[in-house]
């Protein structure tokens, strides 16, 4: 079998330029998403520390309190404080501060966290020896209501291991309304409207537990007297952090460095927030109040329903205006 020498040569070519030159294998990094949170036992101070990723919110700097003992070297540089001074400082994220997280902040789940409401262990948490609390059973005829501790097995309460939590939430400053109420010398008042602009940079914190941000009560302001202010800031839940015990572990034991920490992460990129203010509707505020005196018979009922359907209709147009002119904001991933 004869090959022509063209083709030959055009092969051998073809080999020589795709040869394997040498093989180097290279470990890949794994992905480190802002606001990554890792805990860590700190031996000197016995308490668990986390560390968070630097995530920005437009752009901006996020500020943590942490002890100046403790602080890194940038931020007493910048402030200007002294490292034994013992005082808390405020450290940007990007100088990679550690958080301590004090013993108070730490809730209990499942089989000894009663005196913490009856908050579900998760499924993951389950698996690995966390006992929930005794169920509670009610029976639909008689009413009776009993514990159901079919799970709280000897061999199971042996074996169990204990679960704590913390909620780290970063806080975005905002604008907020302000009401006040201001009284004539007739006693005529009117609700004055007004708008707070933010103060300072985004702050992390730690905390026993989150449940969103609670709307202030208006009720203060439509009592008469009280000033009222929205909330100046907008909180998101960056992370729960998990400490699980060993197994056998008694009931209330105390937090050490022997504990595994969990972290559940709810954000993973950068941060944009924005408001929305809007123009207050021409409202008339004032409110009417009953005068002193008493009325005979049956003309006092009247009277006296006739103020307070006014007072009632003053109060709906004071709602309907706060309603109208609170700040709405929101915060979304980029």
């Amino acid at each position: 079998m004869s090959i022509p020498a063209r083709q030959w040569n055009r092969m051998i070519d073809r080999i020589f330029r795709n040869r394997i030159l040498g093989v180097r294998t290279q470990r890949l990094s794994p992905f480190v998403h802002p606001w990554r949170v890792s805990a860590a036992w700190h031996e000197a101070t016995e308490a668990w520390a986390l560390s968070v990723r630097p995530g920005y919110i437009n752009a901006g700097e996020t500020e943590v309190r942490t002890r100046s003992l403790y602080a890194p070297a940038r931020t007493l540089e910048r402030l200007d404080v002294d490292r034994g001074s013992g005082d808390d400082v405020l450290a940007w994220l990007s100088e990679g501060p550690r958080v301590f997280v004090e013993p108070e902040n730490w809730r209990r789940l499942g089989v000894d966290g009663a005196e913490d409401g009856d908050e579900a262990v998760p499924e993951y948490f389950l698996r690995r020896g966390v006992l929930n609390q005794p169920g509670i059973e009610v029976d639909g005829e008689s009413g009776e209501v009993s514990l159901d501790f079919s799970e709280l097995t000897p061999e199971a309460l042996r074996n169990r291991r204990l679960l704590r939590a913390c909620e780290v939430v970063v806080r975005q400053p905002r604008i907020a309304t302000m009401v006040s109420v201001e009284t004539d010398p007739d006693g005529a008042q009117a609700v004055l409207l007004d708008y707070r602009q933010p103060e300072g940079l985004a702050s992390l914190s730690v905390m026993r537990r989150f449940s969103g941000d609670v709307p202030l009560d208006l009720l203060p302001v439509l009592a008469g007297g009280e000033a009222w202010s929205d909330l100046p800031y907008q909180s998101v839940r960056v992370a729960t952090v998990f400490l699980l015990s060993r197994s056998g572990v008694p009931e209330g034991a105390s937090i050490d460095g022997s504990w595994s920490a969990h972290v559940r992460h709810e954000i993973f990129w950068n941060l944009s927030h924005a408001v929305r203010v809007p123009d207050p509707p021409p409202l008339n505020t004032e409110r009417v109040h009953p005068t002193g005196g008493y009325l005979a018979g049956g003309i006092a009922a009247g009277v006296i329903e006739a103020i307070q359907d006014e007072i009632n209709r003053k109060n709906a147009e004071v709602e309907a205006l706060l309603a109208a002119t609170r700040v709405e904001s929101r915060v979304w991933s980029v």
